[in-house]
């Protein structure tokens, strides 16, 4: 530890004990654009140490400015491949990195940029695409996505450093995805460029669309930090705390990683003041700090609630400076209350609540309580409810009883002794509307794809909060205006998975619950889809294993999948993935028999029923997915009863149309999760009965309304 004294706070030196720099040996391969000449390109030479050259396997290669870099268009059908078999140092399991800048201008599911050794076996394909399995890597049943796939028509640094079991793939410098495999690819055979080769097949496959301007292989693996010198960045990176981050602890310990391979030593700026630290300017230096040899700074005790900002330089064994890092940025938090209850952004919130519920923050040593339906007075401080508490306070009751139908909002602001105070966030929850006989709501979703992508989870997160504090919103003129109503519950129409994955179905229950106990406010009704998996895997087993508890059931079909129940005299049956009898891949589990058996429980034809399904109708996706033969035994199953509608998702397309007179609503399901240059869409259907006529309205993720529609439910 070194520790400097009677010096201005902000300034840290570290001497570093490691050699940054990379091995001296020259990678095997090295090919860099900006050393060709512009114009047709039928050779590629390699000054890396393998030698040799890459030849055009079409005449149609050029080299040309790509987006300010020269570079090698390929248009998906161009490729070249290398004179001489790809080393021994990169085949068989031994350790490697690949690295490359490439401008990719179209996404698929994948597209191979660079690859050695061919199809099928022992492969290493190393592409661009939006597959869950091998957009980034395939190694022939040893793949790897990429967790975020970078952005269309930029330029990107690739790199892909396999050691010791672990393929790590960076994108631009940073760590993107991690994997536990071993490549093992075939030795003997040439590296290409812009495509794999299908030796079955004795032709290139995968073809890249996009342009390449460097590419660099080593037998060995590379550090972070050796990753991102290649890129061409020698300054410090991943700091921690992260940029932008909130950390609970007053005392905070600065890390960083040195990013120069000739830094020896380095300068700390911390500071309130961001222009201060910009300008490593002396405002920034006020006090005393400490610093660890590698990479560590102790910032001491700071202030609750500010934000500070903070800065590397780094210097080489003279002292000279090399570089300046980024600004970064962290705040401390001022230890505010937490975990309200009832939570925040609710609705369906229960009249017969008594009390308010909070853990108070850790500095506090006295409390004030404000609450009311007036948010700004709440937020002034002009509603108070309770002041003086003391710090063991973690509950207080309501005045008054809670009315049907409001919104409140309320607060705990924080007396933290000789630390700054903590005002407290502004919390709101609505009380559930007041029942009445006939009337219902609820919502329906589908087609959630959890691990589609990295996008699918916030985006369904966001969705869900909109769901949960939804009612109180205006409806739509067109079906008759009046509000959302607080929902008895929300129906997911299936896929709610993308791979039928334990981890992914664990996503699911962790945000939507079963009984509105987790971040989705109501109970929950789910399918399963296609992507969800057959019997034996964990999604159809979560479900039948869910439906063992599931509250308020009035059916559950002799396999535990398929159940019904009833709101307001209305039959839901619920048939799963579609109506039959049993099929691979998409077993239905004998839902067909299931219905007929619910349909004969009906107090009698005229009784409204819902059916609830994932494969539709819809002639662009749905019908070809289960048989002809299978939906005319199910329409003459379910004519003669009140058949008021069919949900169904898979389709990808919101709709509403009629299939043999019967309405049917195709839900929204998540849109575009998977395409990085696109926003992400989904919705859901709310659907609300009042007085024997039910319209749905489609809601969208901006908050506005999509396609609606009205019916009659008497027969």
């Amino acid at each position: 530890m070194l520790t400097r004294t009677a010096r201005p706070l902000g300034i840290a030196f570290l001497a570093f004990v490691s050699v940054w720099a990379l091995a001296g040996e020259p990678p095997l391969v090295d090919l860099d654009a900006s050393r060709l000449p512009p114009g047709p390109l039928r050779d590629w030479p390699n000054p890396g140490q393998a030698g040799g050259s890459f030849e055009a396997a079409t005449g149609r290669l050029a080299v040309a400015s790509v987006a300010g870099r020269r570079a090698v268009a390929f248009s998906e059908k161009e490729w070249m491949r290398s004179t001489f078999p790809a080393p021994a140092d990169i085949t068989g399991g031994k350790p490697f990195t690949l690295a490359l800048w490439a401008y990719p201008t179209r996404l698929v599911g994948k597209q191979v940029m660079v690859s050695w050794a061919s199809r099928p076996k022992d492969c290493a394909e190393f592409g661009y695409g939006k597959s869950s399995r091998e957009g980034a890597f395939a190694g022939w049943l040893r793949d790897a996505p990429y967790r975020r796939v970078p952005r269309l028509a930029q330029w990107h640094h690739f790199a892909f450093a396999y050691a010791d079991g672990r393929l790590r793939i960076y994108v631009d410098g940073d760590l993107d995805s991690e994997a536990a495999l071993k490549p093992t690819p075939k030795a003997g055979e040439p590296v290409l460029l812009g495509a794999a080769w299908d030796a079955t097949k004795k032709e290139p496959a995968f073809g890249f669309r996009g342009s390449l301007a460097a590419v660099r292989i080593w037998g060995r693996a590379l550090s972070r930090r050796e990753v991102r010198n290649d890129m061409g960045s020698t300054a410090p990176f991943g700091p921690v705390p992260a940029d932008g981050a909130v950390v609970e602890e007053r005392r905070v310990t600065l890390r960083w990683q040195n990013g120069h391979p000739q830094g020896r030593a380095a300068m700390l700026c911390l500071s309130e003041d961001r222009a201060a630290v910009e300008a490593m300017g002396v405002r920034a230096l006020q006090g005393d700090l400490a610093a660890d040899a590698s990479g560590h700074c102790d910032a001491g005790g700071l202030t609750l609630g500010k934000t500070y900002f903070w800065r590397i330089e780094q210097r080489d064994a003279d002292g000279k400076r090399l570089d300046c890092g980024p600004v970064w940025s962290f705040t401390v938090s001022a230890g505010p209350a937490r975990d309200p209850q009832p939570r925040h952004r609710v609705a369906g919130v229960s009249k017969d609540t008594r009390e308010l519920a909070w853990k108070p923050g850790r500095y506090a040593t006295a409390q004030a309580v404000y609450f009311g339906a007036d948010a700004g007075a709440v937020s002034r401080g002009d509603a108070p409810l309770a002041k003086a508490l003391p710090v063991s306070a973690t509950r207080l009751a309501l005045p008054e009883p809670l009315e049907y139908g409001r919104t409140y909002h309320w607060r705990v602001e924080q007396d933290n002794g000789p630390l700054p105070p903590a005002r407290g966030d502004v919390w709101a929850f609505r009380v559930e509307d007041e029942p009445r006989p006939g009337h219902l709501t609820f919502f329906v979703i589908s087609d959630t794809h959890y691990g589609l992508d990295w996008r699918v989870e916030p985006a369904v997160q966001l969705l869900i909060d909109k769901m949960s504090f939804l009612p109180g919103t205006p409806l739509p003129e067109k079906v008759g205006g009046g509000i959302v109503r607080t929902p008895r519950g929300v129906i997911h129409l299936g896929d709610i998975t993308n791979d039928g994955k334990a981890e992914q179905w664990q996503a699911y229950v962790r945000d939507f619950g079963l009984t509105g106990e987790a971040r989705l406010a109501f109970p929950i009704y789910e399918l399963f889809g296609n992507h969800d998996g057959g019997a034996d895997l964990p999604i159809r087993k979560g479900i039948l294993e869910r439906n063992r508890s599931r509250p308020g059931l009035a059916a559950r079909s002799a396999n535990g999948v398929h159940y019904a129940w009833e709101w307001e005299c209305i039959r839901f049956i619920n048939l799963n993935i579609s109506v039959g009898t049993t099929i691979r891949p998409y077993d239905p589990q004998n839902s067909l028999g299931f219905l007929k058996e619910e349909l004969a429980r009906l107090k009698d034809k005229g009784q409204p029923t819902i059916l609830l399904q994932h494969f539709g109708f819809d002639k662009r996706h749905g019908l070809p997915w289960w048989p002809e033969e299978w939906r005319k035994t199910y329409y003459e199953t379910i004519k003669d009863y009140n058949v008021v509608g069919i949900f169904h998702g898979h389709d990808h397309e919101t709709d509403i149309f009629r299939w043999n007179g019967i309405d049917i609503f195709d839900a929204p399901h998540i849109r575009d999760a998977d395409v990085p240059d696109k926003p992400v869409r989904f919705g859901f259907l709310v659907v609300q009965i009042a007085d024997g006529q039910m319209v749905v309205a489609e809601r969208k993720m901006d908050d506005t309304w999509g396609l609606t529609a009205r019916k009659n439910l008497r027969k």
